[in-house]
């Protein structure tokens, strides 16, 4: 798979207006009823060590209306990766519209959000979500990252939680757990010691990857744990499926043209590394990808849904969203880090433990 220059001439969105235009353009389409928030309650739950955060439905009628509507339900809630008829971005509902991000790119409201100002990066024409993301995809979504502090993630297709087949990454403002709005000064603390992304903590100590060439995937190396130096592809040794991971420097957003082009780089690396592409096809096996200004992760995945649990990149950042009582006591029991291991492809002799506070 060929790897084409970023070509930065196309960006028009104009800079440090992105994040006024999301919030303004939610209270409209919120005012209108255009945008449709999906009502959760959430929770933590702690599994070896991490502190996962857990979103659960208030009204599941209101989630079976949404998930018949061919609409953009499934960015928010990942539901059963069905193929949907209609294409809600071709045309997309110009109520959604947020910005013109490039050429080749619009920025939407998510109209079925769970998450507050979620976004999608919409390619302009069809293009298939399993498609390799490109030189355009990364301009676009640093264009994005550059104008305030988020995650962008991407579910490569069905097995990967993706339930739209027209290309869009997706971005969600950080921190990803919710403050509850307690004054107290020991609830101000737990807040501020909570990572923006709950996976984080997993993601360091790593490992510079070394290939099994009778696998294709990446392997631990002997020695002892080392943090990889940004840009060098690594393991975290933390994460008990098959991944990579590189640590970015914080300062690349400060240039997304410069941002775009080395993490394009970087991308596919990765997915050479973990044995996703070959030479001889341009498909790509289904994986997760997940962007912050600091790092990027790439997800190897095997299958959709645990049970009756759909998992999506997300999942991958320690966010879950579950319908109902029995999905929340099933993630409780086996444990979240378990439930992405069953979805993911289990390095090579990893396991962990079930259960709720390991």
């Amino acid at each position: 798979m060929s790897e084409p220059v970023v070509d930065e001439g196309d960006i028009t969105l104009e800079r440090g207006t992105l994040w006024e235009r999301t919030v303004s353009t939610t209270k409209r389409a919120i005012r209108s009823g255009v945008q449709q928030p999906i009502a959760t309650t959430w929770q933590t739950l702690t599994h070896c060590g991490i502190e996962f955060l857990v979103r659960r439905l208030t009204h599941l009628h209101r989630k079976t209306r949404a998930s018949e509507q061919a609409d953009s339900a499934s960015h928010s809630l990942p539901g059963r990766a069905a193929e949907r008829v209609a294409n809600p971005f071709l045309p997309y509902d110009e109520n959604l519209w947020v910005a013109d991000i490039s050429t080749s790119h619009v920025c939407l409201l998510n109209k079925f959000n769970v998450i507050d100002y979620h976004l999608l990066i919409v390619t302009r024409e069809f293009r298939e979500q399993e498609e390799p993301l490109n030189s355009s995809d990364f301009a676009a979504m640093w264009a994005c990252l550059a104008e305030f502090d988020g995650l962008v993630f991407y579910n490569s297709g069905p097995s990967a939680g993706a339930s739209q087949r027209h290309k869009h990454l997706q971005m969600v403002p950080l921190p990803l757990i919710p403050d509850r709005s307690d004054d107290s000064s020991s609830h101000a603390q737990s807040q501020a010691a909570r990572p923006r992304i709950p996976i984080a903590p997993l993601l360091t100590p790593s490992q510079p990857v070394e290939m099994d060439d009778t696998s294709g995937r990446p392997d631990h190396p002997p020695g002892g744990d080392s943090i990889a130096c940004p840009g060098q592809i690594a393991i975290a040794t933390g994460l008990p499926f098959v991944h990579a991971v590189v640590a970015l420097d914080p300062a690349l957003g400060e240039s997304p043209d410069r941002a775009a082009r080395h993490t394009l780089h970087c991308y596919h690396a990765m997915l050479r590394a973990l044995g996703l592409v070959s030479t001889e096809s341009t498909d790509v096996a289904p994986y997760n990808l997940l962007v912050t200004r600091e790092w990027m992760l790439v997800v190897a995945r095997s299958r959709e849904c645990f049970g009756p649990i759909s998992v999506n990149a997300l999942g991958f950042s320690g966010s879950f969203f579950v319908r109902n009582e029995s999905e929340l006591q099933t993630l409780a029991q086996l444990g979240p880090l378990a439930v992405l291991q069953s979805v993911a492809i289990v390095s090579g002799g990893s396991t962990i433990d079930h259960g709720r506070g390991q």
